[in-house]
């Protein structure tokens, strides 16, 4: 399977002392939002394994899409211009919207922004993908479509590969994490963690915790993706069954914060000087957090849990307004002593 080398790899596995002595069970996390290149986080691991097909076919221009501050787009963005690339983004914003977090990053890695309504991007996401790469030929281009969150069959090797990392790190620092545990967006990630976890087959949990949706849906929408995983010569498929998604903290809807949850992002910060974003990693997270708290089943008696910090920190910009009216800022005047003539 060819991949471009576009990470720094491998990210640390980084303890997290504080609260794990509140929480009573050693927490961990993988610092996949070190993987460098821009802060693109994990999705860097999913593109180097679709920009390198890419550039195989003789591709010239990238499009891919997502939400307003999506990291996948801005992770694309910036890979893009990396490889020389034009990249187009298939964005729900207006023309004329404010530049802020992920969104003002796409422009100053030189993409293009397609602006669509929401209605059009959620349900004829397909038909604008079409339109985009025929407006492509129409100019001599030569274009490669990239499906939201990079979550396709060959995407999935990115997480896959994130997997047997982590194995060799724990073989290397003689722990074992017997519960794995990350957000779950478009779904990619999460499935190759547990692909990569039944290949294994030591009965390592591999749980996920959405961010959108209903675990429903994913139970709907991963094993055909992992079927194709398969095709494509990795681990076995998924059933339906084997998913463990854990359902009730999207909160008031993607890209949408409630108060709890940014108050769980600032005792993160301030307790472990750790940043998570408001949108993925901080629900996903929290869910762990009350979910161990509160005594699930699959969380009873877990020795060691880790957390796959997925990155996104850029989000916290467009939330800087609600995170401040938390706590009022400390700023206090420091002056000099006058001095003695």
């Amino acid at each position: 399977m060819k991949r471009l080398e576009l990470s720094n790899t491998p990210t640390p596995i980084q303890p997290l002392e504080a609260l794990s002595g509140e929480l009573g069970t050693p927490l961990y996390l993988k610092r996949d939002d070190l993987t460098g290149f821009a802060c693109s986080g994990n999705k860097i691991r999913k593109l180097e394994y679709l920009l390198a097909q890419a550039l195989d076919q003789g591709a010239d221009t990238i499009i891919t899409c997502g939400a307003s501050g999506s990291n996948h787009a801005r992770a694309t963005a910036a890979s893009c211009a990396r490889l020389h690339l034009a990249c187009w983004l298939i964005l729900p914003v207006e023309q004329g919207e404010a530049l802020d977090g992920n969104l003002f990053l796409d422009v100053l890695f030189g993409a293009k922004i397609l602006c669509v309504t929401k209605e059009a991007y959620d349900q004829h996401r397909e038909a604008l993908f079409e339109q985009a790469a025929q407006r492509v030929r129409s100019m001599g281009g030569n274009p490669y479509v990239i499906p939201m969150g990079a979550s396709n069959p060959l995407g999935t090797f990115g997480s896959i590969n994130a997997f047997e990392e982590l194995r060799a790190q724990e073989s290397a620092l003689g722990v074992y994490f017997d519960v794995v545990a990350c957000a779950v967006g478009s779904g990619g990630t999460y499935l190759g963690l547990a692909m990569g976890a039944k290949k294994e087959g030591r009965g390592r949990k591999v749980l996920g915790f959405n961010i959108l949706g209903e675990a429903s849906d994913f139970q709907k929408s991963l094993p055909p993706l992992s079927q194709g995983v398969e095709a494509l010569g990795g681990p076995k498929a998924l059933q339906a069954k084997e998913l463990q998604i854990l359902d009730g903290y999207v909160g008031q809807g993607y890209a949408k914060s409630a108060p709890e949850e940014l108050l769980f992002l600032q005792k993160v910060a301030q307790t472990e000087g750790v940043l998570l974003d408001p949108v993925y990693t901080g629900k996903a997270f929290r869910g762990l957090w009350m979910e161990t708290l509160q005594g699930h089943s699959l969380l009873v008696g877990a020795r060691r849990i880790l957390f796959l910090h997925t990155g996104g920190a850029f989000g916290l910009f467009p939330r800087k307004k609600d995170l401040l009216a938390l706590k009022a800022p400390s700023f206090e005047l420091l002056s000099l002593p006058k001095s003695k003539s």
